[in-house]
């Protein structure tokens, strides 16, 4: 569609081919990809990346991301997959395409506070609770800066973290408009 990045039409394609899997117990796609953003999505996923020290596939067979996932944290990083891996971007950033919760607004994260928060979340409802938690946290009076156009913002921790949300979350479709609000309201 016109205005969509590449990595949004493969990830609406990695989505259609989940839920052709759900109902048939088949995938119509497997997506080939390194990109990190698609491991938040549910699909089957083949990673062709190759570690340049040992010239080995990280991941040589092709596999499924179902649901709310898991997290890793190995060398001070955290990788994972799935509803939390989502999730954990909303409280990382992601610095390849230059979105942060926290920078520049007087706040720290980083791996090692976001793994800290999540990893203990077992349903995509306390890893929902976990985000809004730190978000008041980190911006109890909300978040406030100067815009590109040079206007003065204002705006609440929940419109913040829909932001971050929105840089974080790859669209599933053109009708998809979810929100971390919608997300939330969801799961209770």
């Amino acid at each position: 569609p016109e205005g969509w990045e590449a990595d949004d039409v493969v990830n609406a394609y990695q989505w259609k081919s989940h839920l052709n899997y759900k109902k048939t117990g088949k995938h119509s796609h497997i997506i080939v990809t390194i990109d990190k953003d698609a491991f938040g999505t549910s699909g089957m996923i083949f990673n062709p990346f190759v570690d340049e020290s040992t010239r080995v596939w990280k991941h040589p067979f092709p596999y499924l991301i179902d649901g709310f996932g898991s997290l890793t944290f190995k060398d001070g990083k955290v990788k994972g997959e799935g509803q939390i891996w989502l999730l954990l971007q909303c409280i990382l950033g992601d610095s390849s395409d230059d979105y942060s919760p926290t920078a520049r607004l007087g706040v720290t994260g980083g791996d090692s506070l976001a793994y800290s928060l999540l990893a203990p979340c077992k349903t995509l409802r306390e890893a929902l609770e976990a985000v809004c938690k730190q978000y008041k946290e980190w911006f109890p009076e909300g978040v406030h800066f100067t815009s590109w156009d040079n206007s003065e913002q204002h705006l609440t921790w929940l419109e913040w973290a829909n932001i971050i949300f929105k840089c974080a979350y790859m669209v599933k479709g053109s009708n998809d408009t979810l929100t971390l609000t919608k997300l939330v309201e969801r799961n209770g």
